[in-house]
C-alpha cells in the first residue's frame, strides 16, 4: 500500500507553486535554485526564506476520463520537507495553459496538446478526471 501523504497531492487554489514533501519523487532539479534567495509568503503574509529546499519537476498519475492513468509532469515543483502535504496548484498549472473544472463529485482538468510536424499543427484537448 503506497504511502498516501507522499504519494496523494492536495488540491489548492491560492498555492502559487506545486510544493512536493517527498525528495524521490522528483525527477530532475533546478541546479540553480537558491533557498536562500527563495521567499515562501505564508496565509498570514509572513515571509520566510530557507523553507524551500530545492525545485524541479515531478512525475504524478493521473487518472484520465476514460479510466486510465498516465503520467503528467509538474514542472518547477518546490521540495519542502516540512511541510505536512504536498500540494497540487490550480495556479501553477494554470499557468501553464490547464483548465481545471470542479464538479461536486469530482473535477476535471484540461489541457490542449498540440504537435507540430513539418508545417502541420496537430491540436487535441486532453482531460483527465480525479475523484
Amino acid at each position: 500500500m503506497p504511502d498516501t501523504q507522499s504519494s496523494s497531492l492536495l488540491v489548492d487554489c491560492g498555492a502559487t507553486a506545486h510544493i512536493i514533501t517527498n525528495k524521490s519523487r522528483f525527477i530532475n532539479f533546478d541546479e540553480s535554485f537558491r533557498p536562500d534567495k527563495h521567499y515562501i509568503e505564508l496565509t498570514n503574509g509572513m515571509k520566510s526564506s530557507n523553507v524551500a529546499q530545492a525545485s524541479g519537476d515531478v512525475t504524478v498519475r493521473i487518472k484520465t476520463t476514460d479510466e486510465h492513468y498516465i503520467d503528467a509532469t509538474l514542472k518547477d515543483a518546490l521540495y519542502i520537507p516540512s511541510f505536512p502535504w504536498s500540494i497540487f496548484s490550480v495556479q501553477a498549472a494554470t499557468a501553464k495553459g490547464v483548465s481545471i473544472i470542479f464538479k461536486p463529485d469530482n473535477a476535471e482538468l484540461v489541457t490542449i496538446l498540440c504537435l507540430a510536424y513539418k508545417s502541420v499543427v496537430i491540436c487535441t484537448i486532453l482531460m483527465f478526471i480525479t475523484h
